[in-house]
């Protein structure tokens, strides 16, 4: 466990879990679609130059030279009532593909984040998304982590029960003081969560430390499905395909996905590695304005998670 996965004490608001999976499945599985099927995926062109996504022009050049330059996207879960309402980032991830380490890699973000989004200022991160959808969140990301993401994907909590009961349920330690929060348990321990009680599981706000918590049990939801994932039966394809696909809001186009889908599958990934930044040791919470912010130490910060996801 990195240090940026110890919980920290901070205000409880509520958030709801990714839907990464999804993307992943993807890449994991892309290479095996048939081209129409792509076609249920909700496609949104986006403006992918440095300017438009802040993408610093030396860490651009950095990723060139390298031999496998790690591939990150971004992955928001979005609290929305209908794909034309904006709604809101409460879930931020960056996933990385790790080729050169065999590796796939969760680093989440906290939505409290105190940071620059460009041309609004000083505010949470996650209001990037409300400000100017992805674009906008994606940018913020860049030009405060100098980070260079190019794509996402986003889909609403909602789809979630559905993919975590096709996939046949998680396998998730529960805590004592976690049980009552989750419709149907009775005791804790390692516990086997259908769709719902995942969902319950990520969503619980009263219980932990605030944001820190919360962010672990999404990864630890996320990181269940994965495995289940790169373990289904290939006669399962298809139906898990067909499940995923119309959940799915993806920068992304159907040619990308599937030449993802073919290297991520000659790539040989065999860990799932995790992270959250802010690190505790590097930020601090402050109320300003009546309003609680996490309030980080940007170059540490930067530091941190570039060492993570480039092993360096």
């Amino acid at each position: 466990m990195t240090e940026s996965d110890t919980p920290k004490r901070m205000n409880k608001k509520h958030i709801f879990i990714t839907i990464g999976v999804l993307m992943l499945a993807l890449i994991l599985l892309g290479g095996t679609y048939v081209y129409w099927q792509l076609n249920k995926i909700t496609y949104t062109a986006m403006d992918k130059s440095n300017e438009a996504l802040g993408i610093n022009p030396e860490v651009q050049e950095t990723s060139i030279i390298r031999e496998y330059p790690p591939l990150n996207i971004a992955l928001f879960g979005i609290d929305q009532e209908n794909l034309d309402d904006p709604g809101r980032a409460d879930v931020i991830m960056i996933l990385s593909i790790d080729k050169r380490n065999h590796a796939i890699k969760l680093s989440s973000i906290m939505r409290d984040t105190y940071v620059n989004i460009p041309g609004h200022g000083m505010d949470k991160i996650n209001h990037a998304f409300v400000f100017g959808g992805p674009p906008l969140i994606i940018q913020t990301i860049n030009s405060n982590f100098d980070l260079d993401i190019r794509d996402y994907a986003f889909v609403s909590f909602d789809s979630m029960a559905k993919i975590v009961d096709y996939l046949g349920g998680v396998d998730i330690n529960v805590l004592e003081e976690e049980v009552s929060r989750v419709e149907g348990l009775t005791e804790a321990g390692r516990q086997h969560l259908n769709g719902q009680q995942a969902v319950d599981y990520a969503r619980i706000r009263y219980v932990g430390n605030g944001d820190y918590e919360r962010t672990e049990r999404q990864r630890s939801v996320l990181t269940e499905v994965i495995y289940k994932v790169q373990v289904i039966d290939h006669n399962e394809v298809p139906g898990l395909v067909s499940e995923l696909l119309p959940y799915i809001v993806t920068s992304f186009s159907k040619t990308d996905l599937i030449k993802m889908g073919v290297d991520a599958l000659t790539s040989n990934l065999t860990s799932v590695q995790r992270t959250r930044i802010p690190l505790d040791s590097a930020c601090e919470g402050k109320t300003i304005n009546g309003v609680y912010y996490l309030v980080p130490d940007l170059p540490a910060n930067t530091a941190a998670l570039h060492d993570f996801i480039d092993n360096r």
